[in-house]
């Protein structure tokens, strides 16, 4: 699916409340390509590339630009800022409220709405952890306790050397690698154990 027609999709009247945990896993779904599993469970995914600051507002223009019905796709539009901007901040929703032509509160509306949006700047790695039932009953309440332990902040937070931020997802559809947790686009499944989790994060630490 385009990011314009998820924009189409999403921003439809239709969308009921009770309906934002399959809009988390298909905006989730958006950000990943070419996905494949190697020999340990692990899921490789493409992400599109970040770009320096002086970058970030061109490249967002240009995206708006190439859209035929801009206003309907607030919420893709919405999508490509976060993900080369790592957040949405007031200066950045006011500069697409003035591009697709719509109040600034609608924007603000949106993305205060739904919890995959975010306005408050991520740490250099994110790190997801699925929620959905396949995962719940295979441990990721313990998954998540575990991450919180080991990087010694809460479920919403970042560590105070901005490396990780910690979160949580619906379903993402990789259920038969349960429980998962996703970090940068990449998958991390079958994690049972305590040492599974710290050797994966420690491939995203800077080598001391």
């Amino acid at each position: 699916m385009s990011v314009s027609n998820l924009g189409t999709a999403l921003s439809s009247e239709s969308v009921e409340i009770n309906e934002v945990g399959n809009i988390k896993k298909n905006a989730f779904l958006h950000l990943i390509s070419e996905v494949s599993v190697d020999d340990h469970g692990h899921v490789h995914a493409g992400m599109c590339g970040t770009a320096s600051p002086n970058e970030f507002e061109q490249k967002l223009d240009d995206y708006i630009d190439s859209l035929i019905h801009k206003k309907e796709n607030l919420i893709g539009v919405l999508h490509y800022a976060q993900e080369i901007y790592g957040y949405l901040p007031d200066n950045v929703q006011w500069h697409i409220a003035q591009k697709l032509g719509i109040p600034s509160a609608k924007v603000y509306g949106v993305v205060s709405f739904y919890s995959f949006f975010t306005m408050i700047p991520r740490g250099e790695h994110v790190v997801n952890v699925c929620t959905g039932t396949a995962c719940f009953v295979r441990g990721a309440d313990k998954l998540k306790e575990e991450l919180e332990k080991q990087l010694e902040i809460n479920a919403g937070e970042t560590t105070p050397d901005n490396l990780f931020t910690l979160e949580t997802l619906r379903c993402v559809g990789a259920c038969g690698l349960a429980p998962v947790m996703i970090i940068d686009g990449q998958v991390h499944g079958r994690l049972s154990t305590a040492k599974e989790i710290h050797e994966v994060l420690a491939k995203y630490r800077p080598e001391s």
